[in-house]
């Protein structure tokens, strides 16, 4: 079975967002966010077909594909892998206006934003190096014992349960004022610090009304 079938709704360098239960490409963030959505990246053993016969598209935007991942699946949001195989099932077109650059964009920008202010802090403070990636991920606020924080992870089979992740010292300091009850919708930026623990660094509620 593939790993998710959905729409190629952005494509950045080398990589093709693959978004679960789009209609079309080109669909702003805001709307497919909480949806299943991986970030494939194409390599040289990357087999893509369609009808059984070996592709190469010129264009991957507007593809409704099904995709197995090369090894693992980074837990973030939009979830990321290498792809194994791409098969394309249909072509679906692009629509809104906003191309599959501005969309990358749009993500990767939020990725910056999410990270300003706390990140160097948070990351330093937690033994991070400054490199460290951030990654941004959604799910419902699960508990906390101490600093380490719980939550379940939006997009991943129920069987995975909850993820442990730790607070930067900030966040430990200001936890209260976020007023968080137990499966709160929330979105977060974490970072893992130099003893591979995944530190989140902010934090924010999704208001889904």
């Amino acid at each position: 079975e593939p790993d998710i079938t959905g729409v190629v709704n952005a494509v950045e360098g080398d990589r093709i967002l693959v978004v679960e239960g789009l209609e079309r490409a080109g669909v702003p963030q805001e709307e497919w966010f909480g949806k299943r959505a991986i970030f494939f990246t194409l390599t040289g053993d990357t087999v893509i077909e369609r009808d059984g016969e070996p592709v190469t598209p010129d264009n991957f935007t507007g593809l409704k594909v099904a995709v197995w991942a090369d090894g693992a699946i980074a837990e973030s949001y939009p979830e990321q892998a290498k792809a194994a195989r791409v098969v394309i099932l249909e072509d679906l077109g692009g629509d809104s206006g906003e191309t599959e650059n501005d969309e990358a964009e749009s993500i990767e920008t939020e990725k910056g934003e999410a990270g300003t202010g706390n990140a160097e802090n948070g990351a330093a403070e937690n033994g991070a190096p400054d490199n460290s990636e951030l990654m941004i991920d959604s799910g419902s606020y699960a508990g906390i014992d101490g600093d380490t924080f719980f939550v379940k992870i939006s997009g991943v089979p129920e069987e995975v349960g909850t993820k442990e992740f730790h607070l930067s010292a900030e966040l430990r300091d200001s936890f209260e004022k976020y007023a968080l009850a137990v499966d709160d919708p929330i979105k977060f930026t974490y970072t893992n610090n130099e003893n591979g623990e995944a530190v989140i660094i902010a934090i924010s509620k999704i208001d889904n009304q």
